[in-house]
Parts: C-alpha cells; sequence; structure tokens
C-alpha cells in the first residue's frame, strides 16, 4: 500500500523534475533568440557580398537597386 510519506516523496521529486524542464525551456528560449540574431547577421553580410558581386560584375558601378537604397 502507498503510504502519505510515498506520495509526498513523489511529489518532492516531481517538483524538482519540473524545475528542471523549465529551466531548460527558459535556455532553449535564449539560444532560439541568440540562433535568430545570428542568423539575421548572417543574412546582412550575405546581402552585402551579393552587393559586391553585382558591383564588380557592373565594372563597379553600383546596381540601381543599391543606388535607390542611398
Amino acid at each position: 500500500m502507498i503510504s502519505e510519506q510515498d506520495l509526498t516523496n513523489k511529489i518532492k521529486i516531481l517538483d524538482g523534475d519540473i524545475e528542471k524542464v523549465v529551466q531548460n525551456i527558459s535556455t532553449l528560449d535564449k539560444q532560439k533568440v541568440d540562433n535568430i540574431a545570428t542568423l539575421h547577421a548572417l543574412q546582412g553580410a550575405r546581402q552585402q557580398c551579393q552587393s559586391f558581386l553585382n558591383e564588380l560584375r557592373n565594372d563597379g558601378k553600383p546596381t540601381k537597386k543599391a543606388s535607390r537604397k542611398k
């Protein structure tokens, strides 16, 4: 038969497990935000390289798209 003490101990264990999962979720949320920021930086760098490549192909003249941004 299950005693009150057994159930109390199980609740303590479950509380600890719940806290670990909450902490893991928090960590993963922060990692997601960091990874999204990294992705945006990489996309920006790629876009800049593409712009430089386009300028090289046009004898150093900015493309119409690039000149509109100024």
